[in-house]
């Protein structure tokens, strides 16, 4: 799992902190039963900030992290109907490195 940051990039001066929590997927990692984590909404922030999206309300980033986990749950599911549909003699299945190749999409 990487290292993510879990601390304000940039200090507010009144700034409510963002919680630091991490939600567990019900995604597998591996076969030993490891499961991926999300990221906590000040991660989510920070990885916004850092990537130059500095419009962000913080008050905004606990929803965007909820639907951000949902959605990944719902594609999990799907592929999980997609491979007992044409794999079924596979026992189970884990997301072993998610990885997006944005220049073959």
């Amino acid at each position: 799992m990487p290292n993510l940051p879990n601390e304000p990039l940039h200090a507010t001066p009144g700034a409510s902190p963002l919680p630091t929590a991490r939600e567990i997927s019900s995604i597998p990692m591996n076969s030993e039963g490891e499961r991926w984590q999300y990221p906590s909404p000040q991660q989510m922030l920070n990885a916004m900030t850092r990537k130059g999206y500095d419009g962000t309300s913080p008050e905004d980033v606990p929803a965007m992290v909820a639907v951000h986990n949902w959605l990944n749950e719902g594609s999990w599911e799907e592929i999980l109907k997609w491979e007992r549909k044409y794999f079924p003699y596979f026992f189970s299945v884990v997301l072993a490195n998610p990885v997006i190749m944005f220049d073959h999409i």
